[in-house]
């Protein structure tokens, strides 16, 4: 007999066969092919392949336990909607641990926490609630996450040792997987009761719950060891109406939908444990991961973006990374300390969390920057201060950098010294139609935002003494007091002797005559010729003619 260590367990093989066969002097012979023969089924239980074929661990990972972790064996991890924080159920301790996920640290315990071995945790899609799923106390706490405060328990909930949770997409149902009862219990997430139990459901120990993106339908694991199989429920009537066909693993345990709701990815916790592909539409399972470097297989994520899976690797203490287009393992994230049971995404796709006897966190690998907001045109008039504001994800974190491009121009060149993500602009008259951008770049790549157009106000010019309103100014064209429409001419005020704008004949010496200006200095004019013409003429009668005077 000879004894095989690996991974935390012992396999013992027995070499009677080769004992038998090879005996007297070639006994030893037999022993050697024993043990041969006993490495190599380790080998191929424990899922080790040989080294031109081991699959490589991923570059540039960032690895770590979330600091200041309370808690002991931590069994579930759920991110909230947004990716601020994330709830771990610790079954040990029975405490719900509040970790901050950009600071990668927990912060509290849920408060007022009753719950005893809590398991499954899910986020309603709002954010606004929690579930958490409790093993020995048969219940399903329900979460103020403002608060980070349990409120209530799921009235009327009657299953027994309830394990695996999920929330339908559109928040209206959690299904909560009871492995003693051999139910599913469904619950109506406004009311926070339960509202009765899936139909028809031929299922033993359910544990793997997933819905389907539009909600649906839902997957559910069937793990008992002679019959394993995977439940399709129509989410509409909470009623099974078919199983997964074709399916080829034993002891279904996790299971989820790609984003863009083509597959589904099963995993199993049988020998030569295995990840089972499965066509969503036809609900038949097409293959299976390529290359699978594991034996037990517990939980599975995607990336947002649908192109990455990661597997939570039981026996081997490690992450599996699968690239989802070839339903192919392409590499591989060791240095757990111990085997992990549950892995999720951040929605941002930033970060990835991994329980095990720690919460783990895998930051990467290193992406090239994808904006995520855009800016936007503004308009404002002159001296105001405007922003200009644009994000961008990525590993290592992008820098940044604005760029102006001035109107008309398809010339961008950088603003000095703005470099984060919010520029601000005082506005002057030269900025209309300027257009503006962020750059945004690490060391896999650069991107840039679409342009944004700064628009600047436009202030109606007023002529001088145009605005009734304006100190000093006189209003134009009056109309005399006193004077009626019937008294009017049909040229207005321009009849009246008003002229409404100075005319190149009303200029003269650079002065302009216009209005109420130019009218009275023509009658003054006017009166001084008639005055001096009346003293001319009385002067001359008064005179008498040279002829009269000589007689």
């Amino acid at each position: 007999m000879a004894r095989i260590s690996g991974s935390g367990y012992e396999l013992k093989v027995i070499d009677r066969a080769a004992t038998t066969v090879f005996s007297g002097r070639f006994r030893w012979l037999g022993r050697v092919l024993g043990v041969f023969v006993a490495a190599t089924v380790a080998l191929v239980m424990l899922g080790v392949a040989p080294a031109s074929a081991a699959i490589p661990n991923i570059p540039n990972i960032w690895f770590a336990d979330v600091s200041g972790y309370k808690g002991n064996y931590p069994t579930q991890v759920a991110f909230s909607p947004d990716g601020k924080i994330a709830y771990s159920t610790n079954g040990l301790t029975n405490s719900v641990s509040v970790i901050d996920a950009v600071t990668h640290k927990q912060i509290k315990h849920v408060q007022g926490f009753t719950g005893d071995a809590p398991y499954g945790v899910a986020f309603t899609p709002d954010g606004k609630t929690a579930y958490v799923a409790n093993q020995f106390s048969n219940s399903v706490t329900v979460i103020d996450t403002t608060y980070h405060a349990q409120v209530q328990e799921v009235k009327g909930f009657v299953g027994e040792r309830p394990t695996n949770l999920e929330i339908s997409p559109d928040g209206r149902f959690a299904y909560v997987g009871n492995m003693s009862s051999n139910s599913v219990s469904v619950i109506d997430v406004a009311e926070h009761a339960q509202v009765g139990e899936v139909k028809n459901l031929a299922v033993r120990s359910p544990l793997g719950i997933a819905f389907s993106p539009d909600g649906s339908t839902a997957y559910i694991g069937n793990r008992d060891h002679n019959n394993g199989g995977v439940a399709v429920v129509d989410v509409g009537t909470h009623t099974q109406t078919a199983t997964v066909s074709n399916y080829t693993g034993r002891t279904p345990s996790g299971m989820a939908f790609t984003p863009d709701g083509k597959f589904a990815y099963i995993t199993s916790y049988g020998v030569r444990g295995q990840v089972a592909v499965v066509d969503a539409t036809t609900h038949e399972q097409v293959g299976t991961i390529a290359g699978l470097y594991t034996v037990f297989t517990s939980e599975v994520a995607f990336s947002p973006d649908g192109d990455t899976a990661y597997i939570a690797s039981f026996i081997d203490k490690s992450v599996l990374v699968v690239d989802v287009p070839t339903h192919t393992q392409k590499s591989m994230i060791t240095g757990l300390s111990y085997s992990p049971t549950d892995v999720a995404v951040n929605p941002d796709g930033s970060a990835a969390y991994v329980t095990s006897f720690a919460v783990s966190v895998i930051s990467g690998p290193h992406t090239a920057p994808r904006v995520t907001h855009q800016p936007t045109d503004v308009t404002a008039e002159v001296g105001e201060e405007v922003e200009f504001v644009a994000t961008a994800r990525a590993l290592p974190a992008p820098t940044v950098r604005w760029q102006i491009a001035e109107a008309g121009s398809e010339i961008f060149t950088d603003v000095p010294g703005e470099a984060s993500d919010t520029m601000r602009v005082t506005v002057s008259e030269d900025d209309n139609g300027s257009h503006y951008r962020a750059r945004f770049s690490n060391d896999l790549g650069v991107v840039t935002t679409a342009p944004a157009v700064l628009n600047v106000a436009s202030t109606p010019e007023i002529p001088p003494g145009g605005n009734p309103e304006q100190p000093g100014a006189v209003e134009p064209n009056p109309i005399p007091e006193g004077a009626t429409p019937e008294t009017i001419p049909e040229n207005g005020p321009m009849a009246l002797g008003f002229p409404s704008e100075a005319s190149p004949e009303d200029t003269k010496n650079g002065l302009a005559m216009t209005g109420f200006e130019g009218a009275t200095l023509f009658s003054f004019v006017a009166i001084i010729l008639l005055t001096t013409g009346a003293l001319v003429v009385m002067l001359a009668r008064r005179q008498p003619s040279a002829a009269k005077r000589r007689v």
